[in-house]
């Protein structure tokens, strides 16, 4: 069996947007889970979304990349949980609140409410429910289109 080798990570394309039209929202995602992230970045490309997956959550903390216009971040991963990666970018702001969305295979609701975390959501990570919750938090309305009533009040819990 031949291993393949996933890129997770986009660039900005190589020609500027057409005028008049609008840019693409940014998304960073940080997941040691190479599957888990390799999914998330696929689905999310394709709905439209310029994504940066990391394989860890170090580079924020160094502040390796762009500034997002929305975090999805895993609870637990080494060397610095999602827990605290939230906390250091609600100090860090500097006024702007980015949105962030953690997902867990554990009960850490509390604490990631604690921790300035807009949205929870429990894995195995349901797409729809983080389609919406991304559109709610970023005021997206071009990449999808989800009936918000439609789904669970477990759902609504993010906006």
């Amino acid at each position: 069996m031949r291993e393949r080798n996933l890129s997770v990570t986009t660039s900005p394309a190589l020609y500027p947007e057409p005028a008049g039209k609008s840019r693409k929202t940014k998304i960073l995602i940080a997941d040691d889970d190479q599957d888990m992230l390799s999914i998330l970045c696929k689905v999310l490309q394709d709905k439209g979304y310029e994504v940066l997956g990391l394989p860890s959550a170090t580079a924020i903390i160094d502040g390796l990349h762009e500034e997002p216009d929305l975090f999805i971040l895993d609870k637990t991963m080494d060397v610095i949980d999602g827990i605290a990666v939230s906390k250091y970018l609600r100090l860090k702001s500097g006024g702007r609140r980015i949105p962030i969305i953690m997902i867990s295979g554990s009960d850490s609701q509390a604490r990631a409410k604690a921790a300035g975390v807009d949205c929870y959501l429990e894995k195995p990570v349901d797409i729809g429910r983080l389609l919406a919750a991304i559109q709610h938090h970023t005021g997206d309305t071009q990449s999808i289109a989800i009936d918000r009533n439609a789904l669970p009040d477990s759902a609504r819990l993010c906006g």
